[in-house]
């Protein structure tokens, strides 16, 4: 369905580009026994095209595309004039002609490959062969019509289909010209970016192109080799159901994971939490029965919770969805006099489900607890049992760190997309170590590089 569509609006877009297209005038003397004929055509216009029917073939030899029925339509106009030794004065007429092309054919081979980090399509092959042209003309004398037919109908035809393979070839052009000019980097926030580089040559059957990038998060002000190389997904994950959809979007783990890479060495997974719904909680007064020799020891002084991951958090999917497991820790600090005092430090894992969401061209997602545990790492004011303090832990969490991260996941990251794309009623699948985007497409106009003028010599 993909496929068929992108040819839809390929085809639609040539059309468009046809429509008015004006061609080369011709020019041309014929020397008889009783005198000269010069003949001009000018103002050579195709005023109409349409394509009947066309189908995109794949295998592993490229993309093959046929355009059948054919249909054009040219408006121009003629002059000729006669001149002989015989007659004093050169004798003139002018009128105006059409040319209609009921049944041609247009087929052009053409292979991809990455090329810079992209694709790039090359063409092998390209022709038209418009099989019948009929010619009228209006206006003039009704003996000069079927030699002219018979003079010019070649010339012609041979010069609208020339046009017509020229402005294929420009729209490919012009396509090649967009896929080479698309980022390799999609920014997400002032932090990261995407990197969306074409690693290998698409794969093509007859059922599916497949192209694989990257899909690594990179740290904008310094980027570095990536720690280990990223899992390479099989190629040909489709959405195969009863909804088929044109698209498909497999994404690793490892982008993700990649992604907490980034935001954990850029200092980005760190908190000081200072204020709560229940202000109450960071006072030791809320804490005497918790942790009573810190009551005992800072009565009533205000508390900060300083929490910072320890390593950067882990995400696996899997059939149930999204979980990302981390350690952190949170130190408990006093201020006593002016005076931020760490008190005790309690290490953290934490393990989020999560589930994702497409808005627009943008992966989301909203995560919530699913389990936590605690553990004392150090303390100034003697061992206490930590799992008094697991509800508290457990509401700082809920109530301030997890709205934190579902606020940055709702911003989401950016898929690979063309501009000028959208998605369409996209829905998710959750596999083992990747999750599938399934979505139709919409065209609103693509944004293709101005066409280069042809350059016609004269026939």
């Amino acid at each position: 369905m993909g496929i068929s569509y992108v040819r839809e609006v390929l085809v639609d877009s040539v059309l468009q580009d046809l429509t008015p297209l004006n061609l080369p005038n011709v020019k041309r003397r014929v020397e008889w026994p009783i005198g000269i004929v010069d003949v001009e055509l000018k103002n050579i216009v195709i005023v109409y095209a349409n394509v009947s029917s066309s189908n995109v073939d794949l295998g592993n030899t490229g993309i093959w595309f046929n355009a059948s029925g054919v249909e054009t339509k040219v408006s121009l106009d003629w002059k000729y004039t006669y001149t002989a030794s015989l007659i004093p004065f050169p004798i003139s007429d002018s009128g105006t002609a059409t040319a209609k092309v009921n049944d041609g054919d247009a087929w052009l081979q053409a292979t991809m490959q990455q090329k810079n980090g992209t694709l790039s399509i090359q063409v092998t092959e390209c022709n038209t062969d418009l099989s019948s042209l009929d010619l009228e003309l209006q206006g003039g004398q009704s003996w000069l019509y079927q030699w002219f037919v018979y003079a010019f109908k070649g010339q012609i035809q041979k010069s609208v289909e020339s046009a017509l393979t020229t402005q294929v070839l420009a729209a490919v052009s012009r396509l090649n010209r967009l896929l080479l000019s698309l980022p390799r980097q999609l920014q997400v926030d002032t932090t990261s970016a995407v990197d969306v580089t074409v690693v290998d040559d698409p794969i093509l059957n007859q059922n599916y192109i497949s192209v694989g990038v990257m899909g690594e998060f990179v740290d904008i002000a310094s980027p570095s080799e990536r720690k280990h190389p990223p899992k390479k997904l099989p190629a040909g994950l489709l959405c195969i159901d009863s909804d088929v959809k044109m698209i498909t979007v497999a994404l690793g783990d490892y982008v993700i994971t990649s992604a907490s890479d980034v935001y954990y060495k850029a200092g980005r997974l760190e908190r000081v939490v200072d204020r709560l719904p229940q202000q109450s909680l960071l006072n030791t007064a809320s804490w005497r029965f918790l942790i009573p020799q810190l009551y005992r020891k800072f009565p009533n002084d205000d508390m900060l919770l300083n929490l910072s991951a320890a390593s950067a958090p882990r995400v696996s999917f899997s059939r149930d969805g999204i979980r990302a497991t981390t350690t952190a820790d949170m130190t408990i600090e006093v201020v006593d006099n002016n005076e931020i005092i760490p008190v005790a430090c309690i290490s953290l894992e934490v393990t989020l489900h999560a589930l994702a969401e497409i808005v627009g061209t943008n992966i989301t997602g909203e995560a919530s607890l699913l389990d936590l545990s605690l553990d004392l790492k150090w303390s100034t004011i003697g061992t206490f049992p930590v799992k008094f303090v697991e509800v508290a832990t457990r509401t700082i969490l809920k109530d301030v760190i997890l709205p934190l991260v579902n606020y940055n996941l709702k911003k989401g990251f950016p898929l690979p997309v063309i501009p000028a794309i959208e998605f369409q009623e996209a829905t998710i699948r959750y596999e083992d170590d990747f999750l599938l985007i399934c979505t139709d497409i919409r065209y609103t106009g693509l944004p293709l590089p101005p066409p280069v003028a042809p350059s016609w010599s004269t026939i």
